[in-house]
This record gives structure tokens, sequence and C-alpha cells, in this order.
């Protein structure tokens, strides 16, 4: 068969249709099982294999993440809640810490694959914490990491919703690329909110998203409900799990916003140690910004 005669017969299917054709249970290719147990090894390194088919951006080399434009109409829930909930229309999500979702989003990404595919429901990319204070390639891995899989999902078929996080004022220059404009974005609002600082950088980011790559429609778990009239694009605001199942208590600033977390101060969902509070935000997020 030729190569032209594949491409034709391939576009018959359905990605996610293909995806079943070519891969075994586990989410490993057939193709790559006929590699030699060594040549599997190399290739699988930092998961490099997953680029395969993949657009790279040419800034920051980040891979593209193809616009979500779907319905937002549906049940937010964590990758690791995803079987408490049977309603018909849910989308997992990754706003928590690393190490709850580090083995299945990355270490062990193509046996979560073909389960994702399998159940077929809409899912967000990966959220990767970008911090205020580590050097840029920590940050930069970590969107790098993002990006690669939700672009590696949207190949084998599945809906997936971009997410845009960010560090400090200087992380706006990489911390967009590779995300699709005109399309519907996710962020973490747990914690934008918690000092004057942290709200004062999160309004930046957001404001320099929507100028980066004009989003559709912004979606923002946790935190407290923006207001809509600061943007151009459409919010829709999701409580997070720990205001919606524990807390009956509403702003209440006295207490630090943990949201899913864990005991910690979150700048945009990212893991701050509450002693440095407010501080950090003064000296390390806010640099170049005035008015603090």
């Amino acid at each position: 068969m030729t190569r032209e005669c594949m491409d034709i017969e391939l576009s018959l299917f359905t990605p996610r249709e293909e995806y079943f054709a070519t891969h075994d249970k586990d989410g490993v290719s057939y193709a790559m099982k006929k590699l030699s147990e060594t040549e599997q090894i190399k290739r699988k390194v930092d998961n490099l294999h997953l680029l395969e088919g993949i657009t790279i951006t040419n800034s920051f080399q980040m891979p593209k993440v193809d616009a979500y434009n779907g319905t937002t109409d549906f049940e937010m829930v964590s990758y690791n809640n995803r079987n408490r909930v049977t309603t018909s229309i849910k989308a997992i999500h990754f706003f928590m810490n690393d190490y709850q979702f580090i083995a299945p989003a990355w270490e062990n990404v193509e046996k979560t694959t073909y389960s994702l595919v399998e159940e077929d429901p809409i899912v967000f990319a990966p959220d990767f914490s970008i911090y205020v204070d580590v050097p840029m390639p920590v940050n930069t891995t970590n969107i790098y990491r993002s990006r690669l899989v939700a672009a590696y999902w949207q190949k084998c078929g599945l809906r997936v919703i971009p997410t845009a996080s960010w560090g400090n004022v200087d992380s706006f220059k990489y911390c967009f690329d590779g995300l699709p404009e005109y399309s519907v974005i996710a962020v973490c609002g747990i914690g934008h909110d918690y000092c004057r600082g942290a709200n004062k950088l999160w309004h930046m980011a957001m404001h320099e998203m929507e100028k980066q790559i004009s989003p559709s429609k912004i979606i923002v778990y946790g935190g407290k409900k923006p207001d809509d009239t600061q943007f151009n694009a459409e919010i829709v605001h999701f409580e997070d799990y720990i205001t919606t199942h524990f807390r009956k208590y509403e702003n209440n600033r006295t207490q630090p916003d943990i949201g899913t977390r864990g005991r910690t101060i979150c700048l945009n969902g990212r893991k701050l140690p509450v002693k440095e509070r407010a501080g950090v935000f003064r000296k390390n997020a806010l640099q170049g910004a005035v008015g603090v």
C-alpha cells in the first residue's frame, strides 16, 4: 500500500478510532513495540516520542495546543475524584498539587491516555505549577509539559480545554506560548484575592492573556468570582472542591484560601509557603509593577 493510500485510509477514521487501532491497552503504540527495548527506552526519555506529529512554536519551542470552543455546561471534577461523578457531561481537571497527578499525567501518561480516550470525557490540560521565585527553566519545563500532554491528548481524539498559568511579571513573555487564540481557556483563581499584591498580579496576567491570545471564554476555577466587566471575554466561574463541599462561610479573608492545594497560600493556584505571604508578591511577583 502506498503512503498516499494509507493517508486516505486513515482519514476515514476519527482520531479516537485511529488511536484505538494503533495502541494497546497500556497506551503504547504498536509501532513503538516493534522497536528494540533499548530504542524504546531512548525514545521515552522525557516523553520525547509523544512529540511525533505535533507542531512546535517558533518562539519558545512549545507544543501548539488546538482551540477548544465546545460546551462549558459541565461538572468539573478533579482527576482523582473522576469516578465519583456520574453526570452525563463532566470535565476532568488537574487544579491540585502536582504530586497528586504527575504520575498519571506525565510519568505514566500513555496508560492514562488510553483510559481517558476509552471514557471520552472533556479534559483540562494538566496544570503543572508555575512559581514566582524560581529560575525560568523550572517554569518553562512545566509549561512545556502541560502543552505537550494537551497536544498529545488532542491528537488522540480527546476534547481538551487549554489551561494558562503564570509566575511573576517576567513570565508573561513565555507563559502563554503554545496556547491557541480565540479559544476557551481555563485558569486557576484560588488565592488570587488573598492580598493586594496577589490580586494585582492575577488581574495583570489575565489582561495580558487577553492581549496575547484573545480567549473566547475564560473558565476560572476557584477563588472569588471575578468582575466580568473587567475583561473582554466571558467569564465562567466554578467553585473549587473545598468551597463546594466543606466551607460554610463566604469571603472570610481571615482564613488562608487553601483550595485544593493544601496548607499554602496560592497565586493563580501556584504553591507558596504561608510564611512568605504578601512579602513574596511585593518582592518577586510584581517585579516591574507599580503602585503596590
